[in-house]
């Protein structure tokens, strides 16, 4: 009897010093807010930075089956086209990771007041047609389908400053995003269209330090 009492004694001390690490489950149609500069999702295989253009990733993003779903096909609206920005745009990148590729908008303060992130849309967009705004112009995007990102922020403010980058890129070594085209720039709103090679899911979050859109394109299927 001592020595099965001592047995189960022992079990439970053992159970005592187990654990694991939280985590956070990401939900379709839903934004996620934060103050680290780096987003909470795993860290990009490789990313491309600027403000011009964005350089391919080195590596082309390998899916694998142990990728979850990331978002939804469904719009995500914030606070748009009410809330306006004093934030300009500054810089647009992409990065490729196994499971998704990410697509980021990086806004600056137009003043040294603090600014509110401006109202965001994210929406799947029509076939592969898009219309530059205010010219009202078709445009073919590469790629079969639109995913449309609008924000309450110029990209470029009316005296030229703000993003000087390319407003036309062909991103290379990606699986999904074939062209980013900024199809609005106007008024003080902005829109780009990402041009995918089929209609995927995405996810979408803001972050500050600095402020920032970025969008997840599932390539996990």
């Amino acid at each position: 009897m001592q020595k099965i009492v001592l047995f189960v004694v022992g079990a439970l001390l053992l159970a005592g010093c187990g654990g694991g690490d939280q985590t956070t489950a990401r939900h379709p149609g839903t934004t996620t807010t934060g103050s680290s500069t780096t987003p909470p999702t795993s860290t990009p295989t490789t990313a491309s930075t600027g403000s011009a253009s964005t350089a391919p990733p080195s590596t082309a993003p390998t899916t694998t089956s142990s990728c979850a779903p990331t978002g939804s096909s469904a719009e995500v609206r914030v606070d748009y086209p009410n809330r306006m920005g004093a934030l300009v745009g500054n810089a647009v990148r992409t990065a490729a990771h196994p499971c998704y590729e990410r697509f980021v908008i990086e806004l600056a303060p137009a003043d040294a007041a603090t600014s509110a992130f401006p109202g965001y849309w994210v929406r799947v967009g029509s076939g592969s047609t898009a219309t530059l705004n205010p010219q009202g112009q078709a445009v073919t995007i590469k790629g079969t389908a639109i995913l449309l990102v609008s924000m309450g922020s110029p990209m470029t403010r009316t005296d030229g400053s703000g993003y000087q980058g390319s407003r036309d890129i062909f991103p290379t070594r990606l699986t999904a995003i074939q062209e980013l085209r900024l199809i609005e720039d106007f008024e003080g709103q902005s829109t780009w269209a990402i041009g995918l090679d089929r209609v995927r899911n995405f996810a979408v979050s803001v972050f500050t330090s600095p402020p920032r859109l970025v969008v997840d394109i599932d390539t996990s299927r």
